[in-house]
């Protein structure tokens, strides 16, 4: 599994492949602790190049690459 903590400080630009098959790309706008939001697990939340922002959860990540 993905540790979204490594991309917690410096809030780089990244691709992240879903394991539903669907890529997505932005700039990390924050990292979700699922203790602070009462949700089941920890997300990334990004700020996409195409438009609008989106978050997701460690899970759903195949893989996650800085750009």
């Amino acid at each position: 599994m993905v540790n979204l903590w490594d991309y917690a400080n410096d809030l780089p630009t990244v691709v992240i492949c879903k394991k539903a098959g669907t890529v997505i790309q932005g700039k990390t706008i924050c990292i979700w602790d699922s203790e602070e939001t009462e949700d089941a697990e920890d997300s990334i939340a990004l700020d996409l190049t195409d438009g609008g922002v989106e978050s997701v959860y460690q899970s759903e990540i195949a893989s996650i690459e800085r750009i």
